[in-house]
């Protein structure tokens, strides 16, 4: 007997703990995740421009936060997420122009695929992040 396909989405989850855990600051988006299961309508969301802030100064910031959760080709789940334009610590952390994950959940196994574009560490360009990381 095959169980029923389910598949959830989330762009961006990031956690910040400052004092030793004692201010744990999380960003989800979106928050809740999108959540489908087989069956039912597809679930999306689109932000733009969530980001976190410290004391005036940003942590973590993007553009567009896509998320996606429902049916795939055939009997299967498909989550998809994407962020575009996303930065953490600013110039001086890590950025990328995009990134977009696809996952395709089906009773005969799980693929996955994630694309980077413009990968920066530090303001240097990162050519090849399978080489390089």
């Amino acid at each position: 007997m095959a169980g029923v396909l389910k598949s959830t989405a989330q762009g961006i989850r990031a956690e910040v703990n400052l004092l030793s855990g004692v201010l744990p600051l999380t960003v989800a988006v979106p928050n809740p995740e999108r959540a489908w299961t087989e069956g039912a309508a597809a679930s999306s969301s689109t932000l733009a421009n969530p980001g976190l802030k410290l004391l005036g100064t940003s942590i973590l910031s993007s553009g567009v936060v896509t998320s996606t959760a429902g049916p795939g080709t055939g009997a299967s789940g498909r989550a998809e997420s994407s962020v575009a334009g996303a930065s953490l610590l600013g110039t001086a952390g890590v950025g990328v122009g995009a990134v977009r994950t696809v996952c395709v959940m089906a009773n005969s196994g799980i693929t996955t695929t994630t694309e980077i574009a413009d990968l920066k560490v530090a303001g240097q360009s990162i050519a090849n992040p399978d080489v390089n990381l």
